[in-house]
């Protein structure tokens, strides 16, 4: 079990950074080539929909290492 909250922990981390990865591109992309309110719109829709997963990643990570630690404790 031990194992696989560490497992876990990789993952989750490794979502977050994917997910921040994406949001900082699709951020980048704001002043290249948008015209249309419309598009521009939905860049932010997309910034914020990464930004909110990556949230949620963290949060899972978080619970993860509270539980690794928590486990951790119990084994000394």
């Amino acid at each position: 079990m031990f194992y696989f909250l560490i497992f876990a922990v990789i993952l989750f981390a490794g979502g977050a950074a994917f997910a921040l990865i994406r949001g900082l591109l699709a951020f980048s992309q704001i002043g290249e080539g948008i015209a249309s309110d419309s598009d521009r719109a939905e860049n932010f829709r997309k910034q914020n929909g990464f930004m909110f997963a990556r949230v949620k990643w963290q949060a899972l990570a978080v619970v993860a290492v509270f539980l690794v630690a928590t486990l951790a404790g119990t084994d000394a």
